[in-house]
């Protein structure tokens, strides 16, 4: 068993409506790596919970986490509000974690 945790990054510039612009996972042999991971990634930044429709019950499966961000590589530099939907998996199959 190991826990799974799927990214969607989504980004805001101006008036238009978020978009997603990255997705990525991240792999973890315990709880406590995951939750290890998320507070040196996010730290205190704002966040509220992220729910799925299950069987017709909504069920809490992560967290989505909200702050600006910028893009320092080049001039004039862009700013942004970004949200990262992050949803935590426990998987049940084996693999070997590298």
């Amino acid at each position: 068993m190991y826990y799974r945790v799927d990214i969607t990054c989504t980004g805001k510039n101006g008036k238009e409506g978020y978009f997603i612009f990255d997705t990525s996972k991240k792999y973890f042999k315990t709880p406590e790596e995951v939750k290890n991971w998320l507070k040196e990634q996010y730290g205190n930044c704002k966040k509220v919970p992220m729910y799925r429709d299950k069987k017709g019950k909504s069920v809490k499966v992560g967290y989505i986490y909200c702050f600006k961000n910028a893009d320092w590589s080049h001039s004039p530099v862009q700013h942004w509000y970004q949200r990262d939907w992050v949803e935590v998996l426990e998987v049940q199959e084996e693999i070997v974690l590298v």
